[in-house]
């Protein structure tokens, strides 16, 4: 082997443990204290693998820039294969890059005009050592990887995660100033002690297995809490209950219900022993709102529960006079569980968790801060064969809703009491990333779009910008978004059938009450509007799957008179023998083929900021018969059952049927006791929640 492939050889193992030092370093500030100050976060298995593969294109940087680097020191004359020399390829390059990353952002924070001023005095004086015998001996021992990883981050980092009003110059400066004087401190005395280690690739490498095992470590501890005492002795005979929620799926995009794609051959299966309600209604275009009418069986209006996005976001949770449906049937001795993918919006600050038992609010640690680009991560996420939509999703998947929803059934099993499980899935929310093996199932026969990113932030701009008349998304850009959230649909349907086989291994299928349906759908431009909580009242928005698998039920069924998410609580607990706390809107559907059909009602407020729906809207739907009404313009009125889509509005101000309806629907709501609590202020915890999940810029 020639002098140059022996050197370059010894450079690429220098470089790649440099560069995967670097990566330990950045991925350790850069989850650390997302894990410290979130107990529910974790680093989930399929992260792992994106770690992995983010070590790897380190790992290649490292190498390729370690190899160029040496080639131009032969180049110069400089040949020597001394130590000096592989740690200034493995390192320089590092410097260069991440110096030139600031130097691309110009204008910089004052922290990370120290990290670049760091960066060149470090750069300087390892060429320097290359000349010059006596510097080689003062500033080796600085060249180890996680010496120069530290010291180039440090500034940003205290600065970046030290915030409020101790934010002083002592913070910015001094004490990162400490710890940088600390580190070289450290790294002289152990170059003295054990010359030659600092730099060594086996020590990087070996430190590099610690970092990323603490981390792992840490995420093993983290799992389901216990919030309440055992639960008193339930009747013998009473039912299993479980309630799933597809988060965002509305009910023409299931195959169950007609829909041409696939998206559902499980729930498909599932139908064949179960209850099919073809026109059940949301009674909003958002999570919390239509959630708490499932827990309480009451229209928004009545049970308050909301959230406000203006400059000062604000929660309105539910009030604590309301009796959710999990606190009635842990009174009756039912063993309560949930776990669920949308923290942000049925976590405990929403007042939806009182009755649980037990909850899992395990989600994903954060990969994809966007203000924190002195890091090479968030680019590197970004380069081409990089996967960072996947890398950035900011909920569990649905195989770990599943997997979650095992061990509480085995724990429910266990128990030896009825048990009332709660899970909610969200693959098709936003930014639509089914992950494999659904990836691209669907989309792959849809026409690409580039220019649309399945990134939470980059696509909740988007919908900003649709949504307020500033863009409009073209037929291709739509229809590629629909199709991933095909497949987020797909991805849930996959996991349900897995849940089910559970059900029936562990003997418990048979005599479970099973509900599956959503909270709200989404809209893909068909009026003018993308995504939810857009104050939409429309099909695409309210339209929502039902299926019901009633204990012992063994023939498939279907109900097509209208049912409402308020009717819920009623019918669990009647199946459960237990009568409803409150007087409620809603009645039980499973026997609503002896009972007359009746209006149902649904409201949106808007909560997004300047969109095309203004202020408060509302419907009311009669047989097949739907009005809207609003502030900002006339009535709508359609025929549900000749125009599904919504397109030919009936209303005139002389229509019988149209005053009939806006008469009942005026009625209704000035009949709803009203909340006069005021939007609660959002925590910091809930606040960075809710930016996670893009409904807070």
């Amino acid at each position: 082997m020639s002098g140059l492939s022996r050197n370059l050889l010894s450079t690429a193992v220098y470089s790649c443990s440099a560069w995967i030092a670097f990566f330990a370093v950045e991925l350790c500030f850069f989850i650390g204290p997302e894990l410290f100050q979130n107990p529910d976060m974790t680093i989930m298995s399929w992260q792992w693998l994106a770690i992995v593969k983010l070590a790897t294109a380190y790992a290649s940087a490292g190498i390729l820039l370690g190899a160029a680097a040496r080639l131009f020191l032969w180049l110069v004359g400089l040949r020597d294969h001394g130590v000096a020399h592989y740690s200034f390829c493995a390192v320089v390059p590092l410097i260069l890059v991440f110096s030139a990353n600031l130097v691309r952002l110009w204008t910089l924070p004052e922290s990370e005009y120290f990290a670049l001023i760091i960066g060149a005095a470090l750069a300087f004086a390892f060429a320097a050592a290359l000349r010059w015998p006596p510097w080689k001996r003062v500033f080796l021992p600085f060249s180890g990887p996680f010496t120069v990883s530290l010291s180039l981050l440090i500034f940003p980092w205290i600065d970046r995660d030290i915030r409020g009003p101790n934010h002083s110059t002592w913070a910015r400066i001094g004490l990162p100033l400490i710890v940088l004087i600390t580190i070289l401190a450290g790294a002289s005395l152990k170059g003295r002690l054990r010359p030659g280690l600092a730099s060594s690739p086996l020590a990087a490498a070996i430190t590099a297995s610690v970092v990323f095992g603490a981390l792992a470590s840490v995420s093993e501890i983290r799992g389901t809490s216990s919030n309440l005492p055992d639960s008193p002795s339930a009747s013998s005979g009473q039912p299993n209950i479980l309630l799933i929620t597809l988060d965002t799926v509305r009910a023409d995009h299931l195959s169950v219900y007609g829909y041409e794609r696939d998206t559902t051959p499980n729930l498909r299966e599932f139908a064949r022993g179960a209850t099919v309600y073809a026109h059940a209604v949301a009674t909003s275009d958002f999570t919390l709102p239509a959630h708490a009418s499932m827990f309480t069986g009451l229209y928004p209006a009545w049970h308050g529960a909301r959230y406000s996005r203006t400059s000062k976001p604000g929660l309105q949770p539910l009030a604590p006079r309301h009796t959710t449906l999990a606190e009635v049937l842990r009174s009756h001795g039912y063993w309560t569980a949930e776990s669920a993918a949308n923290y942000a919006f049925l976590g405990p600050w929403t007042g939806l968790t009182k009755g649980f038992g037990v909850s899992d609010w395990t989600r994903p640690v954060q990969h994809g801060r966007s203000d924190d680009r002195f890091y090479l991560l968030p680019h590197v996420l970004d380069l081409p064969g990089i996967n960072s939509t996947f890398f950035e999703r900011n909920y569990r998947k649905a195989t770990d809703i599943t997997a979650s929803g095992q061990k509480l059934l085995a724990r429910a099993k266990a128990n030896e009491k009825p048990f009332f499980l709660f899970l909610n899935y969200m693959d098709a929310h936003s930014p639509y990333v089914p992950g494999p093996p659904f990836e691209n199932r669907f989309a792959e026969n849809s026409a690409p779009a580039p220019s649309v990113a399945r990134n939470e932030r980059r696509l909740d701009i988007l919908s900003y910008q649709v949504n307020s008349g500033r863009r409009t998304l073209r037929p291709r850009e739509a229809l590629f978004l629909m199709s991933h959230y095909d497949e987020g649909i797909a991805a849930e349907d996959a996991a349900l059938g897995s849940l089910f086989e559970d059900l029936r291994r562990l003997g418990l299928f048979d005599n479970t009450m099973i509900v599956v349906t959503s909270d709200h759908g989404e809209g893909f431009v068909e009026h003018g509007v993308l995504g939810h909580r857009v104050g939409s009242v429309y099909e695409t928005h309210l339209h929502v799957p039902l299926l019901i698998k009633y204990p012992k039920q063994q023939t498939a069924a279907r109900n097509d008179l209208l049912v409402s998410q308020v009717d819920i609580m009623p019918t669990i607990l009647d199946c459960a023998g237990i009568p409803m706390p409150v007087a409620s809107p809603g009645r039980s559907v499973q026997r609503l083929n002896n009972m007359l059909a009746h209006p149902v009602f649904a409201e949106s407020l808007g909560v997004e900021r300047d969109t095309k729906f203004h202020g408060w809207r509302r419907a009311i739907f009669d047989d097949r018969m739907k009005l809207i009404d609003s502030p900002a313009g006339a009535p709508e009125l359609y025929n549900l059952e000749a125009d599904p889509d919504e397109r030919n509005n009936l209303y005139t101000p002389g229509n019988p049927r149209a005053q009939q309806l806006l008469e009942s629907l005026e009625t209704w709501f000035a009949s709803a006791p009203r909340e006069s609590a005021k939007p609660k202020a959002l925590d910091k915890s809930t606040l960075e929640s809710l930016k996670s999940l893009g409904y807070v810029q």
